[in-house]
């Protein structure tokens, strides 16, 4: 890699020179296409990033940027936080309609914890043209827009996109998503004076109650208070 950079940036300066000339092009792309296979056989994050953002700065349209933007986000995010931001605007730009790309950005976005991102780019893959996407991805585009809700109080989408989500989920996020769906339902039935809607919330949180993790002694407790209010209601 330490001598794949180099050389490769050098060809692509080159090749920028005569941007019409038909031979520069084609060893721009075999410069571009060597920036990314030596990207995805490293396995250091700092490296991948190093590889795919002289790619990105080379040609941020590059057809193997649109294949290569997935792991350099994801790179980023674990060895350069920082820069994510700017990359996943980047990527977005210039691949608003590449499902894979708008995943990984809303991924990556959630861990480091830039909310408004992750959503912007979660509706962005659930609306990608000819999206390919499996189930599962899908589900977790739909769980990342309802924790943000959640987070907001916004708890008609909290509702809505959790449930959405929770066929697909397991584990650790099943029970977020109960959890979660737990309280908004909760605070809904509030809202419109619904016993039956307090209800759901309630059994939302058994849900998550009964899943081993962090969040079941929190929701067990939240249960018994949800059904305490439950009680008084008509």
């Amino acid at each position: 890699a330490a001598e794949i950079k180099p050389l490769a940036v050098a060809v692509l300066n080159f090749a920028a020179k005569t941007p019409d000339d038909a031979h520069a092009k084609e060893v721009a792309a075999q410069a571009e296409y060597a920036l990314l296979t030596a990207a995805l056989a490293s396995q250091q994050p700092a490296e991948q990033a190093d590889l795919l953002a002289a790619l990105e700065t080379a040609n941020p349209k590059s057809e193997y940027m649109g294949s290569g933007y997935p792991y350099y986000l994801n790179a980023l995010a674990r060895s350069a936080p920082a820069k994510f931001g700017p990359a996943a605007d980047k990527a977005a730009a210039n691949f608003g309609d590449n499902q894979d790309v708008m995943v990984a950005a809303a991924d990556a976005a959630l861990a480091v914890k830039q909310n408004d991102r992750a959503v912007t780019f979660a509706n962005k893959a659930l609306a990608a043209k000819g999206g390919k996407a499996d189930a599962a991805t899908i589900g977790r585009m739909h769980y990342v827009i309802g924790l943000v809700s959640a987070t907001k109080n916004q708890f008609g989408p909290c509702d809505k996109e959790l449930r959405a989500a929770q066929p697909t989920l397991s584990g650790p996020a099943l029970a977020n998503a109960y959890y979660y769906l737990g309280i908004c339902n909760y605070q809904l039935g509030h809202q419109i004076q619904s016993k039956d809607r307090v209800l759901q919330g309630q059994k939302f949180m058994e849900q998550a109650a009964a899943i081993p993790g962090p969040m079941q002694a929190q929701a067990a407790n939240t249960a018994k208070l949800i059904a305490g209010e439950a009680a008084k209601m008509r």
